[in-house]
């Protein structure tokens, strides 16, 4: 994993130089490892040596060296991770959208909305709903800049601003579109999916979350299809960081503060910008993220063109996001794991990583969705395989599917 060791945080390799032995370490255990026999007290909180410990009980440092110089040529190809399965057919994923905005969007609602294809069809069914009368006074609260150019596309008024002073809207209900859902553990993944239009915007998705959760809303995962949900998350987790805007270019250096307000031209004195990030925050904490997951899995930068295939270092040109955030992808070998367990809860594992200093956000939601809804696998089959699904949050916090016994029971 190269990324992390350039003297030029820009992602072209200027002055690179070869990774230390650690990094080397992992693509030799990723191999052939057998199962692992380590065992961490819960309360330590050193991650370098539980981490090495993974390591140190997969293979020894002489097999690692013995590989080390055929896997330093291929060791950027390699890409752990298996596709994610194609979105549902048109007709199936418009059966889905209307279900969710049929089952969720009332009145006068302030819906939220994420990023996704299947996002995008919830919008135009709101859009339909509205022409035809049935959704009076609707807005969306987006979460970027794609969902509210396909809001207004779609005839669907955007959320007005509150006056100043005044807290912001809190949605009733939010859907934003999960690559992966684990319907058992009511854990799924957002922004995993590479070559969409736009990249995710992990704060905002993030919190719009909290704030409908904590008015009472409804937070409605959409899976693009029946294939991504899965008994163990297995996709690249997405994780946002602090500080890339000021380690791009290393020859310009930060930003000049901006004077386009004054104290003459506007109600008062601007408030003071914030310090900024030193150069080197976001890398720091993509190397404690590297050493939490040692052995488990690679750390890849985002390119800044989503189009662009991935690499560790982020293609031509890594991504720099308006609030200066980056996005680097933790890509698993053999699913979502902590320290070599492969059944480690996801709420340990998102802990783990809120814990690194300058992880800004994450992709991964544990316990937050009441209810998600999937598109019909065949889509255009017989009747029992063409209608949606919809799950809804059990007693237990699993999603349960609407009709099935247990969910009953759990109700009652």
């Amino acid at each position: 994993m190269h990324l992390l060791h350039r003297s030029s945080a820009s992602g072209l390799g200027r002055g690179a130089r070869p990774p230390p032995k650690k990094q080397r370490l992992v693509v030799a255990v990723s191999l052939a490892r057998p199962p692992s026999t380590a065992t961490f007290p819960a309360s330590t909180n050193d991650r370098r040596r539980r981490a090495r410990a993974v390591v140190a009980a997969r293979a020894s440092a002489d097999d690692a060296d013995d590989l080390d110089d055929d896997l330093d040529d291929d060791e950027d190809d390699r890409s752990p991770l298996p596709p994610l399965p194609p979105p549902a057919d048109p007709a199936a994923a418009d059966a889905a959208a209307l279900l969710a905005v049929d089952s969720f969007v009332r009145p006068g609602a302030i819906v939220g909305v994420g990023r996704g294809e299947l996002v995008q069809r919830v919008l135009a069914a709101i859009g339909r709903r509205i022409a035809e009368g049935r959704l009076g006074n609707v807005s969306v609260l987006p979460s970027g800049d794609a969902a509210a150019a396909a809001a207004a596309f779609h005839g669907v008024p955007l959320a007005i601003s509150p006056p100043a002073g005044q807290p912001p809207h809190s949605p009733a209900v939010f859907f934003d579109e999960a690559d992966q859902l684990d319907a058992a553990a009511n854990a799924y993944l957002s922004g995993s999916r590479a070559g969409e239009a736009a990249h995710p915007d992990l704060p905002a998705v993030r919190a719009l979350v909290e704030r409908t959760l904590a008015r009472g809303g409804e937070v409605v995962a959409l899976a693009p299809s029946a294939g991504a949900v899965v008994a163990r998350l297995n996709a690249a987790l997405p994780v946002a960081l602090a500080g890339a805007a000021y380690a791009v270019a290393d020859d310009a250096g930060p930003p000049p503060p901006s004077s386009s307000a004054s104290p003459a031209s506007s109600a008062g004195p601007p408030p003071p910008p914030p310090p900024p990030p030193p150069a080197s925050s976001w890398e720091e904490a993509a190397e404690a993220l590297d050493d939490l997951f040692l052995g488990d899995a690679e750390l890849w930068r985002r390119p800044q063109d989503p189009r662009e295939s991935a690499n560790p270092r982020g293609g031509r040109a890594p991504l720099v996001q308006p609030d200066g955030t980056t996005i680097v992808d933790v890509r698993f070998y053999e699913g979502l794991c902590l320290f070599g367990d492969a059944d480690a809860a996801y709420s340990r594992i998102q802990l783990e990583i809120e814990a690194v200093g300058g992880v800004v956000a994450t992709g991964l939601f544990v316990g937050k969705a009441t209810a998600a809804v999937v598109p019909a696998a065949g889509g255009g089959g017989d009747s029992s395989s063409s209608s949606p699904r919809l799950l809804v949050r059990g007693a237990g916090g699993a999603l349960l599917d609407a009709a099935s016994p247990a969910k009953k029971a759990a109700a009652a």
